[in-house]
């Protein structure tokens, strides 16, 4: 567990992020002037990662995907949707997700926030219940909690591919009032939020869906695809406007991504997509955070590949933890 007495203010040169951008990363979040994008393994303390998911999901049901893809959720996921159909493959993930719970549950290993979980919040289908508990439990004894800190930061929008609703809660422990909303990209059009998010009131903006509403997650290849269709159809007509400005018209600050999954590429050409080639070329202060582990790249040609990848874009990337990368955040933001 890291606390702030556990770091100095210096820079860490193995993280790749020196004093200079660390300089204009935390005055774009004491000014207001960024946007978090929250991604997967913010969570993975909870769910496990997207690859965990995907390795499990093939061991359990015995799938004959190949070995080099049992990782990538997506394809698993397309296997499954392409057999068993759509509803079948989302059915499926949130049955794997709780069955994981319920495995570390009865383990009972003390380091595991899962571990005295109530028999009624790991025996139904839906595991949202003991999701919500076990991110209580970690905000609540843990300062260092990704969630935590996030809470706490100065900024009326937040962007997430995440499947929870954790920040949401972890935004009310503050005594913040999220209001929710997501990209109905399976549904009809719906009109613009006609609310203006507010630092009391900020939005928590979910791009692929959510666990318990199985019909909006994003999971297979075909539903990236399907989403990439309806958000170049529809983004102008139902994105709210505070969105799409956060998206374009501010510094990001990614969290919890791995550079070639799905989440992340998509993400990414999305923003840069809008316009916000502009943005990441011309501001100095775009803070992103990975974890370095890639499974098409070794990691001694994945800075060669990120700064391909990002073309003219002005980004400092954090090579460390979400955590770590947050409690330092913290510590330099602390009067």
């Amino acid at each position: 567990m890291f606390s702030n007495d556990d770091l100095d203010d210096e820079a860490d040169p193995e993280a790749g992020l020196d004093d200079y951008a660390w300089a204009g990363l935390t005055g774009q979040v004491q000014d207001g002037n960024f946007t978090p994008v929250v991604g997967p393994l913010l969570s993975e303390g909870i769910l496990g990662s997207r690859e965990d998911i995907a390795r499990r999901w093939v061991q359990d049901s015995r799938l004959p995907v190949r070995e080099h893809s049992q990782s990538d959720l997506a394809q698993v996921a397309q296997y499954v949707r392409v057999r068993d159909g759509e509803k079948k493959a989302r059915t499926q993930l949130r049955w794997q997700i709780m069955k994981e719970l319920k495995r570390r549950r009865d383990e009972r290993r003390h380091d595991d926030p899962v571990w005295d979980l109530k028999d009624w919040l790991v025996a139904g289908a839906d595991p949202s219940p003991a999701i919500m508990e076990v991110g209580k439990r970690l905000r609540e004894n843990d300062p260092g909690d990704p969630y935590r800190i996030l809470a706490d930061l100065n900024t009326c929008v937040y962007v997430t591919t995440g499947w929870t609703p954790l920040l949401e809660a972890a935004l009310r422990d503050k005594g913040r009032t999220p209001i929710p909303i997501e990209f109905n990209w399976q549904g009809p059009d719906e009109p613009r939020a006609r609310e203006r998010p507010t630092k009391e009131h900020p939005f928590v903006y979910h791009l692929f869906g959510r666990l318990d509403d199985l019909s909006s997650l994003v999971l297979s290849e075909d539903d990236y695809f399907a989403w990439l269709f309806q958000w170049a159809e529809r983004h102008r007509r139902s994105v709210p406007f505070s969105v799409l400005d956060a998206l374009t018209g501010k510094s990001l600050l990614f969290l919890g991504y791995i550079l070639d999954n799905w989440d992340f590429r998509v993400l990414f050409q999305t923003i840069w997509n809008l316009g916000g080639s502009r943005l990441l070329q011309n501001n100095q202060h775009v803070g992103v955070q990975f974890r370095r582990e890639s499974q098409v790249f070794e990691n001694t040609v994945v800075q060669e590949y990120m700064e391909s990848y990002f073309g003219g874009a002005n980004v400092s990337i954090y090579w460390g933890g979400t955590r770590e990368f947050l409690i330092r955040l913290r510590h330099r933001l602390a009067p």
